[in-house]
């Protein structure tokens, strides 16, 4: 169990003790695996999503630009949520309500 510093409500570096007491994420760890198996000589083959060297397809653009021009489409979705589930408005600071 980590150690804290302080025993208020935050741990070390701002995060509570709670969020402090995961573990860390396995990915992030598997740069610096592949890094020391290669260094080591290992004949490695990395199936990682990596970056794509070629264009998207045509279709994908053309479906994605149509879907940015779609005015229904730039909805925020706390707006569809508050008229799907009836939630109250609240009000904002200068007391509009939104």
């Amino acid at each position: 169990m980590a150690s804290y510093q302080n025993e208020g409500e935050l741990g070390l570096g701002g995060f509570s003790k709670r969020v402090s007491a995961l573990p860390t994420y396995p990915m992030a760890e598997l740069p610096a695996i592949k890094r020391r198996l290669i260094e080591q000589g290992v004949d490695l083959i990395d199936v990682g999503a990596g970056d794509a060297d070629f264009p998207p397809p045509d279709v994908a653009v053309k479906a994605l630009t149509r879907a940015v021009q779609d005015p229904t489409m730039s909805r925020y979705a706390f707006s569809w949520a508050s008229r799907r589930f009836a939630t109250p408005r609240r009000a904002t600071c200068s007391g509009a309500s939104v």
